[in-house]
């Protein structure tokens, strides 16, 4: 499968799983802030200073890293995705840019989202998600080493 034409299918392979608890609008960047806390961020993301995170009544949500600022952006559509799962999903999206120049749900993308589910949401999760994406084909085997022309610090 093409790394890069793997929306639809990760769209429904997250479909067949339990999204998690949900988190208030007043809890949400919060509960962005407390990703840097992890494992995975403290060893591979240390140099992505922050995440800013908004609520917002729009159609979708949609994440996304900034270079010039060194920080990523998540707005959350705050009647339909403000669950763990899927503001897991947006997060994934700054942090796989920023190792690795990821811009789509690539394989980069999957595996950076897997690891942050299960580092967020614990190994029940981590292997619902896992599941549906084997099951689905999603493609998540990478090398983990950096873009090289990504600057970590």
């Amino acid at each position: 499968m093409c790394g890069s034409c793997q929306q639809g299918e990760l769209y429904r392979a997250e479909e067949t799983c339990d999204p998690g608890p949900a988190v208030d609008s007043g809890d949400l960047q919060a509960f962005v802030d407390s990703m840097r806390d992890t494992k995975l961020w403290v060893y591979e993301y240390e140099g992505l200073l922050r995440v800013e995170a908004y609520s917002l009544k729009r159609r979708g949500s949609v994440g996304g890293y900034y270079p010039e600022l060194n920080a990523g952006k998540v707005e959350m559509d705050k009647d339909h995705h403000l669950f763990q799962l899927w503001i897991c999903h947006e997060v994934a999206h700054a942090m796989a840019h920023y190792r690795y120049g990821s811009r789509s749900h690539d394989p980069w993308f999957a595996d950076t989202y897997l690891r942050l589910v299960y580092e967020m949401m614990g190994p029940e999760a981590y292997l619902n998600l896992y599941t549906a994406f084997v099951d689905h084909g999603i493609d998540f085997r990478i090398d983990r080493e950096p873009n090289k022309g990504v600057i970590a610090l």
